[in-house]
């Protein structure tokens, strides 16, 4: 991203969301400890286990394999998923979080490509 825009933060913050794919996975979807959740856990126990908390009710909602793990579709319902708390905060606060800042849009962008690869790594399902 940073060679198409000639910008070297945009690059740096597709990589990140590249990498964020390993804890936002679209295998949040199911309903008990993803890898990604497994390592948080691992690296920062009280973190993590919140962390793995939340999930949890996502897993609950989203079938494995449903919308959660189409491309674009799948890490929209994610990042609106991550966003309820910021919302509810915003809400409460009257605070505004819009327009996002272009940095987050590529952060976006990224966690889009990986979420991507792993689609085709499971085969396209749809």
């Amino acid at each position: 991203m940073g060679w198409l825009t000639a910008d070297i933060g945009a690059g740096v913050a597709a990589t990140v969301g590249c990498a964020s794919g390993a804890v936002l996975s679209p295998d949040a979807d199911i309903a008990g400890l993803t890898e990604g959740e497994t390592w948080v856990i691992h690296k920062l126990p009280v973190i993590g286990w919140l962390w793995a908390g939340y999930w949890w009710v996502y897993g609950k909602l989203l079938p494995h394999r449903g919308i959660s793990h189409w491309p674009i579709a799948g890490t929209a319902t994610r990042l609106l998923y991550l966003a309820i708390p910021l919302l509810i905060l915003a809400w409460r606060f009257q605070l505004s979080f819009w327009p996002l800042p272009p940095l987050a849009w590529a952060w976006a962008a990224g966690l889009a490509w990986s979420d991507t690869l792993h689609w085709v790594l499971d085969r396209c399902p749809l």
